[in-house]
């Protein structure tokens, strides 16, 4: 699976979300990529729409992108975790 840039991971989210898009100026390369990439297709000059290919990748993306903030998230409460375990007093040296 290529990798897909910023611009191409927004179309495809627009995309998935049922907008038809222009490939106007910043835009156009993109699409032409996605085009190129199965994950768009032509109603005409300026009307893109996704394909199944393209949904499919942009559940994958979307699918990558929960799963990074869910292992953030949790790397998060381990490190509290670990500054409270540090910052309490042992309890074995309470006399």
């Amino acid at each position: 699976m290529p990798a897909l840039n910023e611009d191409e991971l927004v179309i495809l989210s627009l995309a998935a979300e049922g907008e038809s898009l222009m490939a106007l100026g910043r835009w156009e390369k993109p699409v032409e990529r996605l085009l190129a990439l199965g994950y768009l297709r032509a109603a005409d000059k300026f009307n893109y729409f996704i394909t199944p290919t393209g949904k499919a990748r942009w559940k994958a993306e979307e699918a990558d992108e929960v799963q990074a903030i869910i292992d953030w998230n949790n790397a998060l409460v381990e490190k509290r975790q670990e500054e409270q375990d540090d910052a309490s007093p042992d309890a074995t040296s309470i006399q």
